[in-house]
């Protein structure tokens, strides 16, 4: 919703984000930059935005997973109930990446590697429900939400190469499903034309767990490996200050989650001007 701006009026953004990825067994990084564009025409207000994702996660023995990607996401924001301030948003997006796969390994006490550069895709749904200044206390305003998100990736088959023992592995396909529902609060900081800005909020994954692994280690055996389990079930919450700078609206935004798929911390960034 930070991105509505009024009807006629069109709106430019540039966006990024960095942070770590180490709930769990995960240990890595992950980031965003992303620019986008948006009019409001009244009935609905289309944003179209490109972006790159970066991820990285260290792995045993040595190994490391890179993702480099693209993406391209469209969305509408629609206003159900304007004058109580409550908007839907439906959203697309495609994201097309390409992962740099070196897995470590003992071979009679000493490591060694494999290497492989597979290509991924992946796609998803949005539907969201914003209040806007849902209610007030103490002269800090609430916006409550609803957000539901699906999402399908798939990452292609490939055979390793390099080290003693490559594998071949199959296709792999996934789809998440997850459900969040949480609050945004803002305080206005004086006359400095900010406010304090605040969120929480509750998720649930309906998936239990990861695609399975299957394949073949190249003139040995095969193997088929079931998924993960996922945490189901997490708190995300965020601190930051948003307000205006110089012809635009700035924001920064420090976030954090309990457990989950999600990324554990990261610092949310966007600088934005409607025109």
């Amino acid at each position: 919703m930070a991105r509505r701006v009024p009807i006629g009026q069109k709106t430019f953004w540039v966006a990024g984000d960095w942070g770590k990825d180490d709930h769990n067994s995960r240990d890595g990084d992950v980031a965003m930059a992303e620019f986008g564009v948006g009019y409001n025409y009244g009935p609905v207000q289309a944003n179209l935005s490109l972006g790159k994702t970066w991820a990285n996660q260290n792995l045993i023995q040595g190994g490391e997973l890179d993702i480099d990607g693209k993406y391209l996401m469209l969305e509408g924001i629609f206003p159900v109930a304007e004058d109580r301030g409550i908007y839907a948003t439906l959203g697309a997006y495609r994201q097309w990446a390409e992962a740099d796969i070196r897995r470590g390994y003992l071979n009679m006490g000493s490591v060694e590697y494999s290497s492989a550069s597979p290509d991924s895709r992946a796609w998803g749904l949005r539907a969201r429900i914003d209040w806007e200044d849902a209610f007030a206390a103490n002269s800090i305003h609430f916006s409550p939400y609803v957000d539901l998100t699906y999402s399908k990736s798939k990452l292609d088959g490939y055979t390793e190469t390099g080290g003693s023992f490559p594998a071949q592995f199959d296709n792999r396909a996934e789809g998440v499903t997850e459900l969040r529902a949480g609050i945004n609060s803002a305080m206005a900081l004086g006359a400095s034309g900010f406010d304090f800005i605040a969120n929480i909020e509750a998720a649930h994954r309906f998936d239990d767990k990861a695609g399975g692994t299957s394949g073949e280690v190249v003139g040995s055996f095969s193997f088929d490996l079931a998924g993960e389990k996922y945490d189901q079930n997490w708190l995300k919450a965020g601190v930051g200050v948003e307000g205006q700078f110089a012809s635009g609206k700035a924001s920064v935004m420090l976030n954090g989650t309990t457990e989950g798929a999600a990324p554990s911390s990261w610092v949310a960034a966007s600088y934005q001007m409607a025109f």
